[in-house]
């Protein structure tokens, strides 16, 4: 009987998080709000605008949700999966990561993440995008730049450091 129960803790165990994930999320509303602003930005983001037009428009957008992020993290801490479902807590990191013209806020973000990361409350590759997206040299190399066409470049400092 020992040897049955081992392999099938080890099988809950393993598959615990795939069961969290599918979760009810405890603040609904939130995750709502958040998926909304998520892709709000991501559908101005899809318009055909002149380059000065679209500067303009990420800037507005951006800004509101900037905003909102700001409040919301303020008065409930970063917003992890059990809270807003996976979807949304992305959505989260999607809009601090379109928060560039608040860099100090796109850090604090970071370091609101960082310890919910440890606990498995947060994805590392969340925080490692956000991470490296506000500092430099990077910690992770997880930003690029189009070289040219067809021709990513990856952040060798930060590889190289690793």
């Amino acid at each position: 009987m020992a040897q049955r129960v081992c392999p099938l803790l080890v099988i809950a165990i393993l598959f615990a998080p795939l069961g969290a994930s599918g979760a009810t999320p405890t603040e609904p509303e939130l995750r709502g709000e958040l998926l909304r602003m998520k892709d709000a930005g991501q559908a101005v983001r899809d318009l055909s605008l002149t380059a000065e037009g679209e500067e303009r428009v990420h800037s507005a957008v951006d800004a509101v949700h900037t905003a909102r992020l700001k409040s919301t993290v303020a008065a409930r801490g970063w917003p992890t999966g059990a809270q807003v479902g996976q979807d949304g807590a992305d959505a989260a990191c999607l809009l601090a990561q379109h928060s560039d013209k608040a860099p100090a806020l796109q850090r604090s973000l970071a370091e609101a993440m960082e310890p919910l990361v440890a606990t498995g409350q947060v994805k590392a590759s969340s925080y490692a995008y956000l991470w490296d997206h506000t500092n430099d040299p990077q910690r992770y190399g997880t930003q690029g730049r189009c070289a040219d066409m067809g021709h990513w470049e990856y952040c060798l400092a930060a590889l190289r450091a690793w």
